[in-house]
């Protein structure tokens, strides 16, 4: 794994070092309330069922938009 930042400086973006593929990115700094986004598409789909999916507007106000 090998992470970078970029834009605000406020998550790091884990990249596999042999494929590049994108595993997850978190918070720079981290607190309790801290979130990790995994991306699924990682994931064998049988892995996934039953998950939950939650939408939000990642690019502005980073609040849910499916409540």
């Amino acid at each position: 794994m090998s992470a970078y930042v970029r834009g605000t400086r406020k998550l790091e973006f884990y990249h596999c070092k042999r494929c590049g593929c994108l595993t997850h990115y978190e918070s720079v700094e981290k607190h309790d309330s801290s979130r990790i986004a995994v991306n699924a598409r990682m994931l064998r789909p049988e892995d996934t069922v039953g998950i939950k999916v939650r939408t939000f507007d990642g690019a502005r106000t980073w609040k849910y938009v499916d409540d």
